[in-house]
């Protein structure tokens, strides 16, 4: 596996809670660092720091994350930009032929 930026985990991380937060019961960490592919140490630190800046909520009674409405507004955006990006290689590519 390649070398993935800040960004880009940040987002696999979100995309993981909140493709495991369907139920509303949230997702452990455990589940997490099997779909994220980071240490617990790594994990923690990035977790830390989406909790403190309001895209993820922990419960601490059931131990588990929630993706809360500015995760799902960064997801949004994040794919937003991707299409807007992708709109433009497209062109890109096809005004070379």
């Amino acid at each position: 596996m390649a070398n993935r930026s800040r960004t880009e985990i940040v987002g696999e991380i979100l995309v993981a809670v909140s493709n495991n937060d369907g139920d509303g019961i949230g997702v452990t960490r455990s589940t997490l660092m099997n779909e994220v592919y980071l240490s617990s140490a790594h994990l923690r630190e990035y977790l830390v720091v989406l909790t403190v800046h309001g895209l993820l909520t922990y419960d601490s009674l059931t131990l588990r994350y929630n993706i809360a409405e500015k995760g799902l507004r960064y997801l949004e955006l994040c794919n937003k930009i991707g299409e807007v990006l992708k709109e433009e290689e497209q062109e890109e590519h096809f005004g070379q032929v």
